[in-house]
């Protein structure tokens, strides 16, 4: 791989910085995309301008691309990505190439590459905690309200980096929690 000036990408490419994701307080990767132009999270899968092809039931497969560091994570012709294998704290950036990566990336490109990448480990041992919680508002109307009881949510980030040499490390664990804001949109990731 090597660098590229975005003003002479042959394709509509965003990126997103570590110090863009971070203060928006998102533990989840697709969450936090969601924030870039024309993406959306249908179910469990990303999908790109509208681009169609994403799996139901794990039957069929996104057409969306899922690389961390330049490398393929999971072919998308066999299932969905895990968009929560990394945890959003450890990314230096995303970029998110949008339309026909194809021609670069074979089938499982054709409605987009996202490509994940991944922060440096530092020179000093260094142990870094991330915690975020919060609870879900009335709906506005209250035709929406659904239960009577306290909707709320919380998720914790670990991770221990350090580099000797030429060998460097990064360990990292998340865990979060949501009753959700809808009716059965509960959702528990580690």
């Amino acid at each position: 791989q090597q660098a590229e000036d975005l003003a002479q990408a042959a394709y509509s490419v965003n990126t997103m910085s570590h110090a863009e994701i971070l203060p928006r307080g998102h533990h989840m990767l697709a969450v936090a995309l969601q924030k870039l132009p024309a993406i959306d999270e249908i179910g469990e899968n990303i999908s790109i301008r509208g681009g169609s092809g994403y799996s139901f039931l794990s039957v069929g497969g996104s057409r969306v691309m899922m690389l961390i560091d330049g490398v393929p994570m999971l072919t998308s012709d066999f299932s969905r990505a895990n968009w929560d294998f990394l945890p959003v704290t450890e990314l230096e950036r995303v970029e998110v190439l949008k339309g026909g990566g194809s021609v670069l990336y074979g089938s499982g490109g054709v409605s987009g590459v996202v490509n994940l990448i991944s922060r440096q480990p530092s020179k000093e041992a260094r142990i870094s905690y991330r915690a975020t919680f919060g609870q879900f508002d009335d709906p506005t109307f209250s035709q929406w309200k659904w239960t009577d009881e306290n909707l709320y949510y919380y998720g914790g980030d670990l991770s221990y980096s350090q580099k000797n040499c030429p060998i460097g490390i990064r360990l990292s664990a998340s865990r979060i929690y949501s009753t959700g804001y809808r009716e059965n949109s509960h959702h528990i990731s580690y």
